[in-house]
């Protein structure tokens, strides 16, 4: 729903301007031979020269751009990226969260009690711990699960990240996130987040070997060993398969 709204103002925007009716007499004009010669520069410079091309690609951006998980907003994202990498260096930690919204008690409780009374809910939640069948119930309700996602990501940066503040990762000077959709929908993130420091992080490990910096290599050790750890599985010895 929110899609379709800002389709309709950006395209009740782009309708009122001077260029609409210039940009009709372009679609009219145009060949399958210029738009394959247009594809062709796009593929080898990413520079089209035909000047009516030109101004619909332009022109369709605007769309793009207003629309979520779109190209455009993917493409707007990435140059927002590349600007913080200039600004901050490379990032030190790349993260995913996928919050379980099928099974998830919080998830459950919230959903049933958007679709039914407090005493219906109640049963129903009681009924759903000795049933698989609650599944359905929880897939068809999208909004609950965006409601679900906001509060779990909301959670996390809050008191996880805690940005310019000591925190699970350490101290975070900055993070950015971007919301993804799976094949069923289901809300997930992926990100970057910098640490406070971060400028000389690509010289890390040669000022850690550097003579004379022994005290802050073992500064480094340990804030690895503190906020990083790695569990391993013992796994039963089994002959490899060739």
């Amino acid at each position: 729903m929110e899609s379709k709204s800002l389709n309709r103002r950006t395209s009740y925007a782009r309708m009122k301007k001077d260029v609409f009716q210039r940009l009709e007499n372009i679609v009219k004009d145009l060949t399958p031979e210029r738009l394959k010669a247009a594809e062709e520069e796009l593929k080898s410079s990413q520079f089209v020269t035909d000047p009516d091309i030109d101004l619909l690609l332009r022109e369709l951006q605007h769309y793009g751009k207003a629309h979520p998980l779109s190209n455009e907003s993917r493409i707007n994202a990435r140059l927002k990226i590349k600007s913080m990498c200039w600004k901050n260096s490379l990032p030190n930690i790349w993260f995913t969260i996928t919050p379980n919204d099928l099974t998830n008690p919080a998830k459950l409780r919230l959903c049933m009690n958007r679709l039914y009374s407090t005493e219906a809910a109640a049963q129903k939640i009681d009924e759903f711990r000795k049933s698989l069948d609650f599944i359905h119930d929880s897939v068809q309700d999208p909004v609950s699960s965006a409601k679900f996602f906001h509060r779990e990501i909301e959670s996390f940066f809050k008191n996880y990240v805690r940005v310019g503040e000591e925190g699970v990762f350490g101290k975070v000077s900055t993070y950015y996130a971007l919301m993804e959709t799976n094949e069923r929908g289901a809300l997930h993130i992926h990100g970057f987040m910098w640490l406070d420091g971060n400028v000389n992080m690509p010289t890390l490990a040669e000022d850690m070997i550097r003579p004379g910096n022994e005290e802050f290599k073992e500064k480094v050790l340990r804030w690895v060993d503190d906020v990083f750890c790695e569990v391993s599985l013992k796994k039963k010895k089994s002959k490899p398969n060739f």
